[in-house]
C-alpha cells in the first residue's frame, strides 16, 4: 500500500491513554467494576471494558455524579474501537447530556476521526468544524486541520480546504508533503499554475509523489503555454519510469499538442496516436479527433483524416465547423467531388469563422455547379446567397458567371426561373438566361402533358427578345401545343409563322414545321395547302427519321387521291412502299384502290393478292380480300366473286365483311339466276342477321322470287313485325334515325342525344338500333357520363359483330380499366383482340390484356402479352416502355435482379415519370445485389436526368442513405438526411427523413459511447 496519511495512528487510542493517565491519579479504589474498566481500556482489552463501564453505570443512579459520567464516555471510545454501530451515538448522547465536560471537545475530534477512517468525509466535517482549535497543541493540532482540510477536499469544498493545507504546508509533521500536494492540486484547479508548480516542483523528487508530480508538471508548462518547456521536459516522461503506466497517454497527449500548436505536425503524430490508441473511447474529447485528425490531414493522410474529422461533425461547435471545412478539402484531394460538396455545406452553415464560412460557401456553390448531381438546385441557391451576403467580396463577379452558367445548365427550371426573376436589374446575358430557361420549362411542361402551363411559359420567351431563335422556336412548339389541342387551323397559322420568322431558318425544326403544317391543313381537309406543304418537305428533306418521311409520302399520296388524280398518287404511294417503313401496307392498298379507279383492274387485283401475300395477319389482308372480291363481282366474274366471298365468310365469320359477303352472295346467284342458292344464302342471312338492316338489303335482292317460290304468306310471316322488313315501319324507323344521325354529324349533341334516346325507346329492335346504341355511348362519353356510355357500348357488344363493334369494344374496355374493373376490361380485350380488323385495335386488345392480366397478378399471361406488344412493329416507343417496365417488376419480384435490370434500363431511356420509376428499381437492384456505390451512381443519375419527378427523386435519396449505412458512411448518410430535411417540400420526405436521423444518431450514440467531459481527470491518493 502507498503513503498512508492520517488515520493509521490510532488516533482514539492516544486520546484514551491520555485521559485514563489523568483520571488515575484520583482514588476511586471504591469502584471496583470502573478501576477493572480502566485496567482492561489501558490493555486495549476493549469488549472486557466496556462490560465493567456499563455495569458501573448501572450501579449509579446519579446521572451526574463523576465517576458514571467517565463511565459514559469511556463506553462511547469503546463502542468506537470495537466498531459498534451506537458508538457514534453513545458519544454524540453524551455530548448533549453534559454540554460542559472537559470530554466534549475530545469527542468531536474522535467522532470526526471515526468517520474520516470510513470515509464519510461530509459527516467528518460536521464534527471537525464543532472543534475549538486553540485547545489542541502540537502535532495533534496538525493531524486534526490536515484531516479536516482533507474531508473539505474530498466533498469539492476547495475554499475551506485550502486554508488548512496552507497552514501545516510548510510544518515539519508527517502530513507536510501530502499537505504541499492537496493544495497544489486545488492551485491547478484553480488555474493558479505557478503556486501548483512551486509546490509540485518541492515533491518532484518525493519517492511517494513522483509518479505524479511529473504529470501535473507538463500539465502546467502546458496549460501556461510554455510549450518549449513540455517539449524539453515532458517526452523523457513516456519512455521512463517516473511516471505511472496509465499516465503516459495523457503526457503523449500533452507533447503531441504542444508539437502540433507549433506546427511540427510530423514531429506531433506518434505522440496523438499513441494517445488516441492507448485512451478508452468514453474518456476521449472532440479535440482529440480533431487535433489528430488535422495532423493526417497536413501529413496527407486523406483517409484517416476523414475518419477521425467525422467524430467531431455531429453537433454545432466551432471545432465543427472546422473539422467540415477540413474534410471537405480531404474529399476534394480524394476526388470525391460529392462528399466534399456536402462537407462544404455544413461548414457555411455555421457562423463561428467568418472567413471559412464564406470560403466555404464559394467552394460549396462551385461543387454544386460541377456535379451532375445537383439535387435541390443548391448552386443557384448558394451562388445567390453568396452574391448577396458577399457583394464587396473579390469573388463576387466570378459567383455570378457561375450563377449564370447554373441557369444554363439546369433542368430544375421552375426553381431557375425564381431565381431570375429576382434579379431587378437583368443584363443582355441574363435575359438570353431566362429565354432559354422559360423554354425548357415550357418544353418539360409539354412533355407533362401539361399543355396549358407549358403555353404561359412559351409566351414568357417572348418577354426578352436577345435571342431570335429561341423566340421562334417558341412559336413552333405553342404550334404543336395547339395541334395537341385539337385546333389544327391555329396549329396550321402558326407552323406557317414559324416558317416565317428570322430565327426559324436556323433551327432543327424548320423541316418538321412544313411536315406539321401539311398534316394540320389535311386534318382540315384542305387538301391544297396539305400538299403544298407535304411536298416542301419530302422535297427538301434531308434528315434519317424515314418513318415521318414515309408518312409525308402517304399524306402526299392521299390529297392526290381526293382530287382524283389516281397517276400522282400511286407515284407517292410506290415512294412510301419503297422505304418499307410502317403504312406499306396501307400505301399498297391506297395504290389498289388507285389502280382500280384508273381503270386497271387485273394490276389492283394484283397488288391486293400481294398484300395477302406478304402478311396473312397484316391490317389490310381483309380489306383486300373483300375489294377483290368486289373488283370481280364489278367486272362480272362471277365465279371468282363467289369463291372470294365463300373464303371471307369460311376464315373470318365473324368480321363486319362476313355478312357483306353473304349478302353479295345472294347478289350473284341471283344475278347468275340461281334462284335456290341465292334464297339459300338469303336464309343465312335471316339466320344470323335477323337484327340487321343488312337482312332489309339482302331482301330486296329475293323478293320476288321469295314471293314467287314460298308464297306471299310465307312472305306476310317474314316481315311482319319485324321492324327491319316491315316496310312501313321500316320507313318511319328510318326517317327517325336519320333526323338524330343529322343532329350528331352538325355536332348538336345535346339535340341528337335526344333523338337517339327517342329512338331506341320507339324502336327495338330498330332497324339502325346497333348504330343508335353506339352514337349515343360516343355523346355519353364525350360528355363525361362513363356509366350510360358503357352500357350504350355493351349494347352494341352482345349484337353480331359490325362495323361499329370494334370502337364499342376499344372504349367499353378504356372504360372499365379506368375504373379499376379489370376482370371486365379483360374480356373486353379479348373480344377484341377476336373481332378487330383494324391493325391498331389488334394492337391496343394486346396492350390492354398485357394490362389488366398485370393488375389481376396473373404474371405469367401479363409476361407472355408484354412479350407480343413488345415484338409487334407498330408499338409506339411509349406503350413498349410500359411493357418493358411491366415486364421488368415481374422479373425483380421473382428476383431475376439481371433480366429486370436489361428491361428498366430500356425504359429509364424516356424523360418520363416510367423513365424515372425504372431508374430507381436500376438504383434497388444494385442496393439489393450489395453494389452500394454503383447504387450511389444510379441514384446520382436518377437525380440528374429526372429530377422534375419528385416522387422517385426523394425515393431514390432515401435509397441513397441506406446504401451509405450499409457502407459504414454514416456522415454522408446523415448529411443526406439532413438535406433532404432541409430542401425537400413533400411532408413524407421529411417525416421519412427524420425518423430515419433519429434512428441513426441513437446507432451512432450507442456505438460510440463518447463521453463529453472535457476536465482533465485527477486520481488522488488512496487516505486510508
Amino acid at each position: 500500500m502507498g503513503i498512508r496519511i492520517g488515520v493509521i495512528l490510532l488516533v482514539l487510542s492516544a486520546w484514551a491513554n491520555s485521559m485514563l493517565a489523568q483520571k488515575t491519579a484520583i482514588d476511586y479504589s471504591e469502584y471496583y467494576e470502573y478501576n477493572e474498566a480502566l485496567n482492561f481500556f489501558e490493555k486495549e482489552k476493549f469488549a472486557s471494558a466496556l462490560q465493567n463501564f456499563e455495569a458501573t453505570i448501572l450501579s449509579i443512579s446519579d446521572p451526574y455524579q463523576e465517576v458514571r459520567v467517565n463511565a459514559e464516555y469511556y463506553r462511547g471510545v469503546c463502542a468506537l474501537f470495537l466498531q459498534h454501530k451506537d458508538a457514534e451515538f453513545l458519544l454524540e448522547r453524551f455530548t448533549i447530556e453534559h454540554p460542559d465536560s472537559p470530554w466534549v471537545q475530545k469527542i468531536y475530534v474522535q467522532i470526526g476521526d471515526y468517520n474520516f477512517k470510513k470515509r464519510k468525509y461530509k459527516k467528518a466535517t460536521y464534527w471537525y468544524k464543532k472543534v475549538k482549535e486553540y485547545k489542541l497543541k502540537g502535532q495533534e493540532e496538525i493531524a486534526y486541520k490536515y484531516k479536516r482540510a482533507y474531508s473539505y477536499f474530498y466533498v469539492n469544498n476547495y475554499t475551506k480546504a485550502k486554508p488548512g493545507f496552507f497552514e501545516i504546508k510548510d510544518l515539519d509533521s508527517e502530513y507536510k508533503d501530502a499537505a504541499t500536494y492537496y493544495y497544489s492540486h486545488i492551485a491547478y484547479e484553480e488555474a493558479n499554475y505557478q503556486t501548483a508548480l512551486d509546490g509540485f516542483s518541492i515533491l518532484k523528487n518525493n519517492p511517494s509523489f513522483e509518479p505524479i508530480t511529473p504529470y501535473y508538471i507538463a500539465q502546467i508548462y502546458f496549460l501556461q503555454e510554455k510549450h518549449d518547456l513540455v517539449l524539453e521536459y515532458a517526452p523523457p516522461l513516456i519512455d521512463g519510469e517516473q511516471v505511472s503506466v496509465e499516465r503516459v497517454p495523457e503526457i503523449a497527449r500533452i507533447v503531441g499538442e504542444s508539437y502540433f500548436v507549433k506546427d511540427r505536425f510530423d514531429e506531433a503524430l506518434p505522440y496523438l496516436e499513441l494517445y488516441h490508441k492507448e485512451t478508452p473511447e468514453k474518456h476521449k474529447v472532440r479535440a482529440d479527433y480533431y487535433q489528430l485528425g488535422y495532423v493526417y490531414y497536413r501529413n496527407k493522410s486523406y483517409e484517416k483524416a476523414l475518419e477521425l474529422f467525422s467524430e467531431v461533425t455531429d453537433e454545432e461547435y466551432e471545432m465543427s465547423q472546422l473539422a467540415n471545412y477540413h474534410m471537405a478539402d480531404c474529399y476534394l484531394k480524394l476526388d470525391q467531388k460529392p462528399y466534399a460538396r456536402s462537407a462544404f455545406k455544413q461548414a457555411f452553415e455555421m457562423d463561428f469563422d467568418a472567413e471559412i464560412k464564406e470560403d466555404a460557401l464559394f467552394n460549396y456553390a462551385k461543387l454544386a455547379f460541377e456535379l451532375s448531381y445537383n439535387p435541390f438546385h443548391e448552386a443557384i441557391v448558394a451562388f445567390e446567397g453568396y452574391i448577396e451576403d458577399y457583394p464587396e467580396s473579390e469573388r463576387s463577379e466570378e459567383a455570378y458567371e457561375f450563377l449564370l452558367n447554373v441557369y444554363m445548365k439546369s433542368k430544375n427550371y421552375e426553381a431557375a426561373l425564381n431565381s431570375l426573376d429576382r434579379i431587378s436589374n437583368k443584363d443582355q446575358r441574363t435575359k438570353e438566361a431566362y429565354q432559354i430557361v422559360t423554354f425548357n420549362r415550357a418544353v418539360e411542361l409539354f412533355n407533362q402533358k401539361k399543355y396549358d402551363e407549358s403555353a404561359t411559359y412559351f409566351n414568357k420567351v417572348n418577354t426578352y427578345s436577345v435571342n431570335q431563335d429561341l423566340i421562334a422556336e417558341a412559336i413552333y412548339w405553342k404550334a404543336e401545343l395547339a395541334y395537341k389541342q385539337g385546333d389544327y387551323q391555329r396549329a396550321a397559322n402558326m407552323f406557317t409563322d414559324f416558317l416565317l420568322e428570322p430565327g426559324g431558318f436556323n433551327s432543327d425544326w424548320y423541316d418538321d414545321a412544313y411536315y406539321n403544317a401539311g398534316y394540320s391543313y389535311f386534318k382540315l381537309k384542305n387538301y391544297g395547302q396539305a400538299l403544298g406543304m407535304l411536298r416542301k418537305f419530302s422535297d427538301n428533306y434531308s434528315g434519317d427519321d424515314s418513318r415521318k418521311l414515309n408518312d409525308a409520302y402517304l399524306r402526299i399520296g392521299d390529297c392526290f387521291y381526293v382530287d382524283k388524280k389516281y397517276t400522282q398518287a400511286i407515284g407517292f404511294y410506290n415512294r412510301a412502299i419503297s422505304l418499307n417503313e410502317l403504312g406499306s401496307d396501307y400505301a399498297m392498298y391506297q395504290k389498289a384502290i388507285c389502280q382500280g379507279l384508273s381503270g386497271d383492274t387485273d394490276s389492283k387485283i394484283s397488288t391486293l393478292n400481294r398484300i395477302i401475300n406478304s402478311d396473312s395477319k397484316g391490317r389490310y389482308v381483309l380489306d383486300s380480300k373483300f375489294e377483290i372480291a368486289e373488283t370481280y363481282r364489278i367486272i362480272d366474274n362471277d365465279t371468282k366473286a363467289l369463291e372470294t366471298y365463300l373464303g371471307i365468310i369460311e376464315t373470318n365469320p365473324s368480321s363486319q365483311y362476313a355478312k357483306r359477303s353473304l349478302k353479295n352472295i345472294v347478289f350473284l346467284h341471283r344475278r347468275q339466276g340461281n334462284n335456290t342458292e341465292a334464297l339459300a344464302a338469303f336464309d343465312q342471312i335471316v339466320d344470323k342477321y335477323s337484327s340487321d338492316k343488312v337482312m332489309n338489303e339482302a331482301l330486296q335482292l329475293v323478293k320476288d322470287i321469295y314471293i314467287q317460290e314460298r308464297g306471299l304468306s310465307a312472305y306476310n310471316s317474314l316481315v311482319t313485325g319485324n321492324p327491319i322488313l316491315d316496310i312501313t315501319t321500316a320507313s318511319i324507323d328510318s326517317t327517325a334515325y336519320q333526323v338524330a344521325l343529322d343532329s350528331y354529324f352538325d355536332m348538336s349533341y345535346s339535340k341528337a342525344k335526344d333523338s337517339f334516346e327517342e329512338y331506341i325507346g320507339q324502336f327495338t329492335p330498330g332497324l339502325f338500333s346497333v348504330e343508335a346504341h353506339y352514337y349515343l355511348a360516343e355523346i355519353y362519353f364525350e360528355e363525361g357520363a362513363k356509366t350510360k356510355a358503357l352500357a350504350n357500348y355493351n349494347f352494341v357488344i352482345t349484337q353480331p359483330v359490325s362495323e361499329y363493334s370494334e370502337g364499342s369494344l376499344k372504349t367499353a374496355a378504356t372504360i372499365n380499366f379506368n375504373n379499376k374493373y379489370y376482370d371486365a376490361a379483360l374480356n373486353n380485350y379479348i373480344e377484341l383482340e377476336g373481332v378487330a380488323v383494324q391493325k391498331m385495335n389488334l394492337l391496343e386488345a394486346e396492350i390492354g390484356q398485357m394490362r389488366c392480366y398485370y393488375e389481376l397478378m396473373r404474371f405469367d399471361y401479363a409476361l407472355d402479352y408484354a412479350q407480343r406488344v413488345l415484338d409487334n412493329g407498330d408499338t409506339p416507343v411509349e406503350i413498349k416502355n410500359q411493357a418493358y417496365m411491366i415486364r421488368g417488376k415481374i422479373r425483380y419480384d421473382k428476383g431475376n435482379y439481371d433480366e429486370a435490370y436489361y428491361d428498366f434500363k430500356e425504359v429509364q431511356k424516356a424523360v418520363s415519370l416510367l423513365g424515372a420509376e425504372a431508374k430507381y428499381y436500376m438504383a434497388q437492384i444494385a442496393f439489393d445485389k450489395g453494389a452500394y456505390k454503383n447504387c450511389e451512381k444510379e441514384v446520382f443519375e436518377l437525380i440528374e436526368n429526372f429530377s422534375a419527378y419528385s416522387k422517385y427523386k426523394f425515393e431514390g435519396f432515401l435509397l441513397l442513405v441506406e446504401a451509405y449505412v450499409a457502407l459504414e458512411d454514416i456522415f454522408q448518410a446523415k448529411a443526406t438526411l439532413n438535406a433532404l430535411i432541409e430542401n425537400a417540400n413533400e411532408d413524407w420526405v421529411k417525416e421519412r427523413s427524420r425518423a430515419r436521423l433519429v434512428e441513426l444518431e441513437a446507432i451512432e450514440k450507442a456505438a460510440l459511447e463518447q463521453g463529453e467531459d472535457n476536465d482533465v481527470e485527477i486520481e488522488l491518493f488512496d487516505e486510508e
